[in-house]
């Protein structure tokens, strides 16, 4: 039976390229031209509805987008080894989609687990990262003869080899290797903004505009990496089905890094009885009012509107800064609105040593044997910072305690926040007055 419905999603499309490979292969059977004509509408068709024309899966999960991807690869060069073009429109979203994927993907090969994922592959032969996405850039790399994505991916893999055959490794052979550094961009249709410098790179999680099946509540949400640590991250997925709690802890407001009006959630995503739901929550809509790439300074700003369905509407507005030259970042939380509110953001990090060192200024201290990072804060009278333990899912089905920063005050509105984040390396140290006064001048 084809999963389709009013928004079909990854499960369609795979059902599509089933279709489209029994009909490429099995010629010689009676229906396979059917099979072929069926997969062709479907894989094809699908490609540019639920691929954003930036290139973002529209489902607004990256672990999912790089499934599609790999699907949408594998119909390209089948159809390809057979003597058939696909369509050019579809290619040309398949390249936007390699451009995304090489924008999230990290240094370190790794990339952040912004909304759901649960590991799966289309070709799975072990000894796979699922938290990697470089054998697909290898992939790409080989059918579009982008050198760039040969610089971003993995060796050409076992796996590459079986499915698109021997030729592919001969002309990945001849493409030269040149490892251009990779800017920062935004992916604005499909809801995602990169900030990326010499060893720094920080998602910024906006809207999806798919269905709601995989989505979290991650509206200005924020994965931050440096100098091969993610040291604030999305928890992840954990698990779908065993347990509703634990599959909507793991969607929830409080486990992003993002802020939570009055101990609610962003949206009403999760009073779905279904835990895969096919309509967001329109309430919460979002409005980009800045993207700015520079040479040493990149900005974003976002605000969403989920707060808004409340008795006294509340809008969320976050500004982000990144310090190319110095390497450190700033956030700046608005929250917008009337009457008297709790206001409570967290930042889930990586299970690593963490210090609360000070309050006049609030500073955290994350460290590792290697390398650390800073956080610290503007002073804002009523507002408390504290550490105390979360949950963090570093790949499907498993689940490990992991530390989380709540930083909260109450007050009238408008509420400001301010803090700085600075990596620095073993035996460094980080002038968090200096930290602070930059992070409190930017505008």
């Amino acid at each position: 039976n084809l999963e389709i419905g009013p928004r079909p999603g990854n499960h369609y499309l795979t059902d599509g390229l089933g279709l489209l490979a029994l009909g490429t292969v099995l010629r010689e059977v009676h229906d396979s031209q059917a099979w072929l004509g069926e997969g062709r509408r479907i894989v094809w068709g699908e490609a540019l509805r639920q691929v954003t024309p930036d290139g973002v899966d529209y489902e607004h999960a990256i672990g999912y987008h790089g499934y599609v991807l790999h699907c949408l690869l594998f119909a390209a060069s089948l159809e390809q080894r057979n003597g058939v073009e696909p369509p050019a429109a579809a290619l040309e979203r398949i390249e936007r989609m390699l451009e995304f994927t090489l924008a999230y993907t990290r240094p370190d090969g790794t990339f952040p687990a912004i909304g759901d994922a649960d590991d799966g592959s289309l070709v799975d032969l072990g000894r796979r990262d699922p938290r990697s996405h470089r054998a697909t850039l290898a992939a790409g790399a080989t059918l579009f003869g982008r050198s760039d994505l040969k610089a971003a991916g993995a060796a050409f893999g076992a796996a590459n080899l079986w499915w698109l055959g021997p030729a592919a490794l001969g002309a990945s052979d001849v493409i030269p290797e040149r490892a251009e550094p990779v800017g920062s961009r935004d992916f604005t249709d499909g809801g995602f903004f990169v900030m990326r410098g010499r060893g720094r790179h920080l998602v910024v999680s906006g809207p999806g505009g798919g269905p709601a099946s995989h989505l979290h509540h991650d509206l200005l949400s924020f994965e931050c990496w440096a100098d091969g640590t993610a040291y604030v991250l999305d928890p992840g997925t954990y698990a779908y089905s065993g347990s509703r709690e634990w599959r909507n802890r793991f969607r929830s407001t409080a486990s992003h890094n993002t802020v939570m009006i009055d101990d609610l959630e962003q949206t009403r995503l999760l009073e779905d009885p279904n835990i895969f739901p096919a309509e967001r929550d329109r309430s919460a809509r979002f409005t980009l009012h800045r993207w700015q790439v520079g040479k040493d300074l990149d900005c974003f700003d976002g605000e969403h509107t989920g707060y808004t369905r409340l008795p006294e509407p509340v809008i969320h507005r976050r500004q982000i800064w990144f310090d190319k030259r110095q390497g450190i970042w700033a956030v700046r939380d608005f929250l917008l609105g009337e009457g008297t509110h709790s206001v409570r953001g967290f930042l889930h990090l990586a299970p690593l040593s963490v210090t609360l060192e000070s309050s006049a200024p609030w500073v955290v201290r994350l460290a590792s044997a290697e390398s650390g990072l800073v956080i610290v804060w503007s002073p804002e009278p009523a507002l408390s910072v504290t550490v105390g333990e979360g949950w963090l899912s570093p790949r499907y089905g498993v689940v490990q305690a992991a530390p989380v920063v709540t930083y909260h005050t109450r007050g009238r509105l408008p509420v400001v926040i301010t803090f700085a984040l600075a990596p620095f390396a073993a035996g460094g140290t980080v002038d968090t007055d200096a930290l602070r006064r930059w992070a409190q001048g930017l505008a």
